[in-house]
């Protein structure tokens, strides 16, 4: 490294490289999931590889394909009483179908927004049926004649570690 009046500049072999993508929007997404919702390096590696950087309904199209994918193994573990396996693939699939939509925000709202949401909606809520102690969907009144949705997480209470 060089320094020059307190300037210091960094070697291109030296600099961060990103993980998934030059679009920095998509990379910021794609480590999301990777960093705050933990999904596996491998799943969002391989969506993220059929995907062009600026790519808006290629993105889409490929995060709800996982998305989809994922969910049905949430539904065969379901059927085949693991509800651990299950719990986790729905979870993972939340995240992904989550993950489809966040380019797309905007006006006029796009429809694929609202049914990738409507789909992570539905795979948390059978996700949260298997959550030890079960995550309940509240309604919490807000203004008058409206509510918004949630979800209360009771204590684990059990005694378990």
């Amino acid at each position: 490294m060089e320094t020059h009046l307190s300037h210091t500049t960094t070697p291109e072999s030296q600099k961060p490289r990103n993980l998934f993508f030059d679009d920095p929007l998509f990379e910021d997404f794609a480590v999301r999931a990777l960093s705050l919702d933990g999904c596996p390096l491998g799943e969002i590696s391989t969506t993220a590889s059929r995907i062009e950087d600026g790519d808006r309904d290629g993105w889409y199209r490929q995060w709800s394909a996982t998305a989809d994918r994922i969910a049905a193994v949430g539904d065969e573990s379901a059927n085949a009483a693991h509800p651990v396996s299950a719990r986790d693939a729905y979870l993972r699939a939340s995240s992904y179908y989550r993950t489809a939509y966040l380019p797309l925000y905007g006006a006029p709202v796009d429809p694929k927004l609202v049914e990738a949401f409507d789909k992570e909606t539905t795979v948390f809520q059978k996700a949260a049926t298997l959550m030890v102690p079960p995550v309940e969907p509240v309604e919490i009144p807000f203004e008058e004649g409206t509510t918004l949705p949630g979800y209360f997480c009771r204590v684990d209470d059990s005694g378990r570690p």
